[in-house]
């Protein structure tokens, strides 16, 4: 007799479905994972925006007040802050110029970006005019703008990934410094008619600027008759307009107390990280297309603008306004040192008034 041994092996049948079921699992891991990938940035992004808050906080404790949204050299909130970042090599590097938080002077002091400060010392120079050749090369952590902080960048960040087109020098309206002069007026942009948002865009060194995902608010900017300028105080024909300005304004010294509508009512810091600029490139400010960053050298941003915020053409032009990449939502820290996710589509009169130091009103974020 002749025994037959069968040998057990899949059909193609069989084969096909451990395949389809092998699809149908991944397809359900791959979301899983996303989310949990996308929990732990959000999460790490809060840390960040937490160390940032707690830094503000320290620099209050130590000086009696908070750091200025901007002073008059253009120089942010952030710049002050670094030796409570454990910073303090940037910040002994960066150049401080005379004046730029004494009373007001005859001269206004230059742009810390500015390639007129002899000797250039915060960032590169440009190339010669109307050439795109890059001045000669300096070593790498030469410039102190071009020094990258860790704390400063969120992980779902596309500015940090170097394909900025763009990257924000000084944020913000425009603003009025009348002492000792009353017509002397500061401007964010050189250009009075200009919107007061001033980018590197001209720089052949742009992408070799460390960017920020954080800003300091200056709240809702109110239109002041009396300087023609948005200042978040109405000083003018109408003062009781309520005040919806932030804790970092312009050559703002912002107390804790002066917080009136309570610190776990307003916003202090919040994400930046736009979407892509539009073609052709808002104002003429932007040379080409692409993410927009921040140096963490610039102004705050002002919440005039939602976080929805769109142009006729539907674009997203968050390069006006806090953004970020995460699904839905922006983070947010709270003059109190918590940190909130704030959504996206939120009221937009919520959202001005959590931006507020006294505008006398206090809600909930959602």
């Amino acid at each position: 007799m002749v025994r037959t041994v069968r040998r057990s092996a899949f059909t193609l049948i069989e084969l096909l479905v451990v395949i389809a079921i092998i699809a149908v699992l991944i397809g359900l891991l791959l979301p899983a994972v996303q989310k949990v990938r996308e929990a732990a940035a959000r999460a790490a992004c809060q840390n960040n925006l937490k160390q940032v808050i707690l830094a503000a906080m320290n620099y209050e404790s130590s000086n009696g007040y908070l750091p200025p949204g901007a002073d008059r050299a253009h120089a942010g909130a952030l710049v002050y802050m670094l030796p409570y970042m454990e910073q303090s090599t940037i910040f002994q590097g960066f150049n401080f110029q005379s004046a730029q938080l004494a009373p007001a002077p005859a001269t206004a002091p230059l742009a810390y970006y500015s390639a007129a400060i002899t000797p250039t010392l915060n960032r590169p120079p440009n190339g010669a005019a109307g050439s795109t050749a890059p001045p000669p090369p300096t070593p790498p952590g030469f410039w102190p703008i071009h020094q990258k902080i860790k704390g400063l960048t969120c992980p779902s960040a596309r500015a940090a990934t170097g394909e900025t087109g763009a990257v924000l020098l000084i944020g913000g309206q425009s603003f009025a410094d009348t002492t000792p002069n009353a017509n002397i007026y500061w401007q964010y942009n050189p250009s009075a008619a200009g919107t007061g948002f001033t980018f590197s865009a001209s720089d052949p060194n742009r992408s070799g600027i460390a960017v920020s995902n954080y800003l300091p608010s200056a709240g809702y900017n109110v239109f002041d008759p009396v300087c023609g300028c948005h200042t978040g105080i109405n000083t003018g024909a109408n003062p009781a307009q309520t005040n919806y300005a932030g804790p970092f304004t312009f050559m703002s010294k912002t107390k804790i107390l002066d917080i009136a509508d309570g610190t776990s009512n307003t916003i202090a810091f919040g994400e930046y990280d736009p979407y892509l600029v539009p073609t052709p490139p808002p104002f003429g400010l932007m040379t080409e297309p692409g993410p927009v960053g921040a140096s963490w050298a610039t102004g705050p941003i002002w919440t005039y603008w939602p976080m929805t915020q769109k142009d006729a053409d539907g674009i997203h032009d968050t390069y006006l306004s806090f953004s970020g990449q995460h699904t839905g939502v922006v983070n947010f820290a709270f003059a109190d040192g918590s940190v909130q996710s704030l959504k996206k589509d939120m009221s937009y009169t919520v959202y001005v008034i959590l931006s507020g130091i006294k505008d006398g009103m206090t809600v909930t974020p959602y």
